[in-house]
């Protein structure tokens, strides 16, 4: 069995810290050149592709001690493979979920959705996604 990598958060950091310095950075780059719906439209948007990138490298890192479910001493005990079928199903769920809300965004920016319509979406997508995940996480397991 090879050697799984050591733990590090490094880059778990960085992509939060990209997040907020991001979302923190838009109102001084757009600096009243959009209407505020239109600009925590982005944010969320911002948001939601952040988290899917984020979902990418669990997957393509094979990090799922990144995700709640799992400790970094479960990750390195694991098959490489059983591994690798976390990861996926994981940047499958949860990834897809977080793509679904910025095409819902998208879709936003069209129609011009109220605020409270696109933060609605955003939480329900993250916790449609997740409990998505957990679902067919346990179903995996159990079978």
């Amino acid at each position: 069995m090879e050697k799984y990598e050591s733990k590090t958060y490094i880059s778990f950091v960085l992509i939060l810290v990209f997040m907020m310095v991001s979302s923190m950075g838009l109102p001084i780059f757009l600096n009243g050149r959009v209407s505020s719906s239109i600009f925590i439209k982005i944010v969320y948007l911002d948001i939601s592709l952040v988290m899917w990138y984020m979902s990418w490298v669990i997957y393509r890192k094979e990090r799922i001690y990144w995700i709640n479910n799992f400790t970094y001493k479960q990750a390195a005990e694991m098959d490489p493979e059983e591994r690798k079928r976390i990861s996926k199903l994981f940047f499958d769920t949860f990834g897809r979920g977080c793509l679904l809300i910025a095409v819902c965004m998208s879709i936003a920016f069209i129609i011009k959705t109220p605020f409270w319509i696109d933060l609605i979406i955003l939480i329900i997508g993250f916790l449609a996604a997740g409990i998505s995940f957990n679902i067919k996480l346990t179903k995996k397991v159990d079978e």
